[in-house]
């Protein structure tokens, strides 16, 4: 018998687990636990390769107990899942399927689990409210700090042309508040 990677499922209802359980047997060995302490005594006791656990427990979030998981086995591949969306159950479970058996295969890529809700051509009101803002260019200029014609004439944090300049935090921004901008500025004074 081949071996299979071991999952941990950590859920505190029982009808999850069942249904995490019945869509990864054909891929992992499962084992579940109801409460943190049930999982602490199966993660010391086996070898779960992956910890899957929902973030809304009894006990503490999932993040905390993920938390706790990668201190002291940070080798284990840690997944928390939410019922929080509005997606179907189903939806959900076939993500994680993916997700695992990524992990599984050794592969990171971009995989699509809500087929239902988002299609290979995208998000068709998204990308009309896209073309109601954006304009299609036929020519695109590079901008980049120091080099872009707009910085510091048209394009102030007063009056961003860009993202960079926008937030305080951008590059742009701080280029213009404390660098070479404001050093020309004071020269001219």
């Amino acid at each position: 018998m081949p071996f299979l990677p071991t999952v941990l499922v950590v859920d505190d209802e029982i009808r999850s687990q069942k249904a995490l359980r019945r869509t990864l047997e054909e891929d992992f060995g499962v084992f579940t636990a109801s409460s943190l302490a049930e999982a602490r005594t199966v993660m010391e006791r086996e070898d779960a390769q992956i910890v899957l656990t929902d973030q809304r427990m009894l006990e503490v979030s999932g993040v905390a107990f993920l938390k706790g998981v990668r201190e002291t086995w940070p080798d284990t591949v840690r997944i928390i899942i939410s019922g929080y969306t509005q997606t179907n159950q189903m939806d959900v479970i076939r993500a994680i399927l993916m997700l695992l058996r990524q992990v599984n295969e050794g592969r990171a890529e971009v995989e699509n689990g809500f087929i239902r809700a988002i299609t290979p051509s995208g998000n068709r009101k998204a990308q009309a409210l896209m073309d109601q803002v954006f304009e299609v260019r036929d020519r695109f200029e590079w901008r980049s700090l120091g080099e872009c014609k707009l910085f510091g004439t048209v394009c102030t944090p007063e009056a961003p042309m860009d993202p960079c300049m926008v937030s305080s935090e951008g590059a742009c921004t701080a280029h213009y508040t404390y660098g070479r901008h404001k050093d020309a500025q004071a020269s001219m004074a």
